[in-house]
């Protein structure tokens, strides 16, 4: 019998780089343009110059991301660029836009442990979904309707659907590549992932999925309603 694919799995999209070797994450860190910093800067966000420190956590991110072949496969794909951002510790920060096919922005953890690691996984995956669906809107329109807007779990005002759509299904991700990874880490990661598989589970709960599908194509009410599905069904066993 035929698996349904992962979530991740946008099949009708070639990755755009299609092969990196050991150590791939690290090599894409670089510093921004002057432009592309102006820009940024000019949403709030401060970027690193001197990346050196955070050798280490990229690459126990890697470590992390490579426990799910699929999940790495994509990252590998679709990110090119990976720029460093400053937030306050205890805090995560990442950021991509449509306007850049490659680029992303994400904030290094001051923890250097497993749970460090994962929040930075989780950064760099959270991003490089945005890339890939993106990617894929391209080819294939999922949201009929882009005037409408609606309550949306991660920011306090409505969102237009398309940014709720695309919450669902960056988080669905996760949701999906933190249920393969659990029997694989340490008990503080274990813990780590507990909280967060939990308070996704609320936050793709909160979506008012037949007001969203209401302005979504054929295939984009198809995914969507497949990825809350998933999301919300009971846990892998560990």
């Amino acid at each position: 019998m035929p698996t349904r694919p992962d979530a991740w799995d946008l099949q009708v999209i070639p990755p755009l780089f299609p092969s990196r070797g050991a150590g791939w994450l690290w090599s894409l860190i670089v510093l921004p343009p002057a432009g592309v910093l102006r820009h940024v800067e000019r949403r709030g966000l401060a970027c690193i110059t001197d990346p050196a420190q955070n050798r280490v956590s990229f690459g126990m991110a890697e470590s992390l991301i490579e426990l799910v072949p699929g999940m790495a496969s994509v990252v590998r794909g679709w990110v090119g660029q990976i720029h460093l951002l400053r937030a306050e510790p205890g805090y995560d920060t990442s950021h991509s836009e449509p306007i850049w096919q490659t680029r992303v922005f994400v904030s290094v953890p001051e923890r250097t442990d497993q749970v460090g690691a994962l929040r930075l996984a989780e950064s760099i995956i959270h991003e490089a979904m945005h890339l890939q669906l993106t990617g894929y809107e391209a080819i294939e329109p999922m949201v009929a309707d882009d005037k409408s807007t609606m309550a949306s779990p991660w920011r306090t005002e409505k969102r237009p659907l398309q940014g709720v759509f695309h919450g669902l299904f960056v988080f669905s991700c996760l949701s999906a590549f933190f249920s393969r990874i659990g029997g694989r880490l340490d008990e503080d990661g274990r813990r780590h992932l507990g909280v967060r598989l939990g308070e996704i589970r609320e936050e793709i709960a909160a979506i008012n999925l037949d007001e969203l599908t209401l302005g979504l194509t054929p295939v984009g009410k198809d995914l969507a309603s497949r990825w809350a599905g998933e999301a919300l069904a009971p846990p892998f066993p560990s």
